[in-house]
C-alpha cells in the first residue's frame, strides 16, 4: 500500500488513535499493507500511545497531557508539538537520527526517558522532570532547560549550542561525557552536582554566580576539556582547582577563588575584583590578564604575567618571586611586604606611574 499522509479526524478517540498506530506497525513490518503514522493539526490532549513509532510524524500536534508509554521512535519527527504535562515512561527516541523542532516540553515528566542522535531546535524542557534522562550523540540549539530538575541526567557526546540552563536543579549524581556547551547561559548552576564533566567544553557559557566550590576541573577531578571564553561572574569558586590548556579568556569578574589552585594557560582573562586570597598561582600563564582591583594576598610558582594590569589591585604580601612581570601595570597598586626577588619588572609601569627600566629584576629601577 502506498504511504500516504491524510489528515484524521481532529480530535480522535482513543480507540481511532489506537487503530493508527496499529496500521503504522504494519506499515513498519510491510509498507505494502499499513499505513505511516503522520499527524498533522491533530488534538491528543490527554490519550495515550505505546509501541514503535519509528518514522512517525507529528507535526503542529497537541500533546499536552498525553501518555507515551514503552515507545520505540527512531527516525521519527515531532515538530511545532505541544508536549507540556505529558508522561513519557520508558520511551527510547533514536537510534536513528530524529527530529524535534519548535517543540514545548514544559513540566514534562519522565521516567527511564533516552534520546539517541536525536536533534533539537528551539524547543522547550521549561520546569520539565528529567530525572534519569539520557541525551546520548544529540545535538541541541537554543534549547531552554530553564528550572528543570535533573538528577542522575546524562549527557554524552553530544551538542549543546546557545542552550538556557538558568535555574536548573541538580540532585544525586549527574553525568557529561564528551559533550560540548556552547554559547548559552547557566546562570547560578551549582556545578558541585555532577559527578563528572569528563572531556566536556564549556565555551564561552554565561556560569555567572555559579558555585564550584572545592570542584576540581582538571584530569584528577571532574577532567574538563576547556573552559575558554565563560564568564564565571561573581562566582563561588573557593578551594577550586583550575587546571589544564584551555583556560584562556575566562571572565572572572568578582568570583571567590579564596584558596584556590590556579594552573595552566589563562591568558587574556579577567579577574577584576576577584578574591585571590591564598590563592595559589602555579606554573601559569596569565600574560595580558586584568587583576584590576583584586584582592590578595596570592601564591605564585613560575608565573607568566608580561603585561597583565593589576591596577588597584590589593595584593600586598603577594609572592611574585622570580615572576616573568615585563609590562605588567601597576598603578595604584598596593605591593606592601609583597615578594618580588628575582622578578623580572622591565617596562612594568610601577604604582606611581613611572617605567620600570631594563635591568630591574627584584625592584622597579625608574629610568
Amino acid at each position: 500500500m502506498t504511504t500516504f499522509e491524510t489528515a484524521p479526524p481532529q480530535r480522535p478517540t482513543q480507540q481511532q488513535l489506537d487503530a493508527m498506530v496499529a496500521e503504522h506497525g504494519k506499515w513498519l513490518a510491510d509498507p505494502k499493507t499499513g499505513t505511516r503514522l503522520a499527524l498533522q493539526n491533530i488534538d491528543l490532549v490527554g490519550l495515550q500511545m505505546t509501541g514503535n513509532l519509528s518514522h512517525a510524524k507529528f507535526v503542529n500536534c497537541q500533546l499536552q497531557g498525553a501518555t507515551l508509554r514503552n515507545v520505540s521512535m527512531s527516525q521519527g519527527e515531532f515538530l511545532n508539538c505541544d508536549l507540556s504535562a505529558s508522561l513519557l515512561e520508558n520511551v527510547q527516541i533514536g537510534p536513528g537520527p530524529g527530529m524535534i523542532r519548535d517543540c514545548t516540553f514544559t513540566k514534562v515528566r519522565t521516567s527511564n526517558l533516552r534520546f539517541t542522535n536525536a536533534q533539537f531546535f528551539s524547543c522547550g524542557f521549561v520546569a520539565a522532570d528529567l530525572n534519569q534522562t539520557a541525551f546520548t550523540s544529540c545535538f541541541m540549539s537554543e534549547c531552554s532547560f530553564r528550572d528543570a530538575s535533573l538528577s542522575e541526567t546524562a549527557f554524552s557526546k553530544g551538542t549543546l549550542q546557545q542552550a538556557n540552563l538558568n535555574g536548573v536543579s541538580l540532585s544525586g549524581r549527574n553525568w557529561v561525557n564528551g559533550t560540548t556547551f556552547s554559547g548559552g547561559s547557566a546562570i547560578g548552576l551549582d556545578l558541585t552536582g555532577f559527578e563528572t564533566l569528563n572531556e566536556a567544553r564549556f565555551l564561552g557559557v554565561d556560569l555567572t554566580r555559579a558555585n564550584a566550590t572545592g570542584i576540581d576541573f582538571g584530569e584528577d577531578g571532574l577532567n574538563v576539556k576547556s573552559l575558554a571564553g565563560s564568564r564565571f561572574i561573581d562566582a563561588t569558586m573557593t578551594g577550586c582547582k583550575l587546571a589544564g590548556p584551555d583556560l584562556q579568556n575566562l571572565d572572572l569578574t568578582g568570583a571567590d577563588l579564596s584558596n584556590a589552585v590556579l594552573k595552566g594557560d589563562m591568558r587574556g582573562s579577567v579577574f577584576r575584583r576577584a578574591t585571590l586570597a591564598r590563592t595559589q598561582l602555579a606554573w601559569i600563564n596569565v600574560e595580558a590578564c586584568d587583576f584590576t582591583e583584586a584582592s590578595g594576598p596570592f601564591e605564585t610558582d613560575n608565573i607568566r604575567a608580561a603585561r597583565a594590569d593589576f591596577t588597584r589591585a590589593n595584593i600586598a604580601g603577594a609572592y611574585l618571586a622570580y615572576a616573568d612581570l615585563r609590562g605588567a601595570i601597576f598603578r595604584d597598586a598596593r605591593l606592601d611586604h609583597a615578594q618580588l626577588g628575582g622578578a623580572d619588572l622591565d617596562g612594568a609601569i610601577w604604582t606611581t606611574g613611572d617605567i620600570c627600566r631594563a635591568g630591574s629584576l627584584g625592584r622597579c629601577i625608574i629610568a
